[in-house]
């Protein structure tokens, strides 16, 4: 075998985590240009979801987890929950009075933001364990 190959082939296993999560990151904003309740909307959105149980899974199996990867996967999962939740409040008080609509926005916010900390407290646990 040639050892420079190898090399090259593991750090680009390295890398296979991070990539999934920014994928599942740029694939959550197309969630936003997509047609809810089509199949490419499900498609992408089962992508997302399956790209989210696989990047942790590798990470750790392939034993590289990083900060860098933990910031990712936070992000990721972030934007995937902020703009499911967006796709789908906003198209059901799309045509209700403004209170409604004002109603969904802060809901919406409010939910963003406890996902948000979700995912602080979640990366502060992951990243203190694998520090040990």
């Amino acid at each position: 075998y040639n050892v420079h190959a190898v090399g090259k082939v593991r750090n680009i296993m390295k890398q296979i985590p991070n990539i999934l999560s920014a994928v599942r990151i740029i694939l959550s904003f197309l969630l936003l240009a997509l047609t809810k309740n089509t199949t490419l909307f499900l498609i992408v959105y089962l992508i997302i979801g399956i790209s989210d149980v696989l990047d942790g899974g590798l990470a750790r199996s392939l034993h590289v987890q990083s900060e860098l990867g933990a910031r990712l996967d936070s992000i990721g999962d972030l934007a995937f929950y902020c703009i499911t939740i967006h796709r789908f409040l906003s198209d059901e008080f799309e045509n209700h009075e403004s209170d409604f609509h004002a109603g969904a926005v802060c809901l919406r916010t409010e939910a963003c933001g406890a996902a948000a900390d979700k995912m602080e407290a979640s990366y502060l646990g992951e990243y203190a364990h694998h520090r040990q």
